[in-house]
This record gives C-alpha cells, sequence and structure tokens, in this order.
C-alpha cells in the first residue's frame, strides 16, 4: 500500500511541475526555423522504411 502511495504521490507532483512549466509558455513568441532535409536526416535518430510505410524520419 506504501509504494501506491509514493507513486501516486510522484505523478501527481510531475503533473503539478509539467503542468507549471507549460502555463509559463510564452505562445506569442513564434520562431520560425528553416532547415534542409539533410540537416533533418542529420538530427534523426531513426529514418528510412519500416512496417508501417516508406520515408519514415524520427
Amino acid at each position: 500500500m506504501a509504494t501506491v502511495l509514493l507513486f501516486s504521490d510522484a505523478v501527481t507532483s510531475a503533473y503539478k511541475d509539467t503542468s507549471k512549466a507549460l502555463k509559463e509558455v510564452d505562445l506569442n513568441d513564434k520562431k520560425v526555423v528553416k532547415k534542409t532535409l539533410t540537416q533533418i536526416m542529420k538530427q534523426s535518430f531513426f529514418h528510412g522504411a519500416n512496417r508501417f510505410g516508406t520515408n519514415f524520419i524520427a
């Protein structure tokens, strides 16, 4: 029972921290980041065909 309460408290505090951080974000400060396909491919950790289709970039 104690482990359930500890887990519940951890989830609750993580939710509160996340919601607080999201409320602090200013959505009016918009920035445009332009990248080429080559730059995106260098940043991605996986790209190529998978079982769901082709041209998968993550």
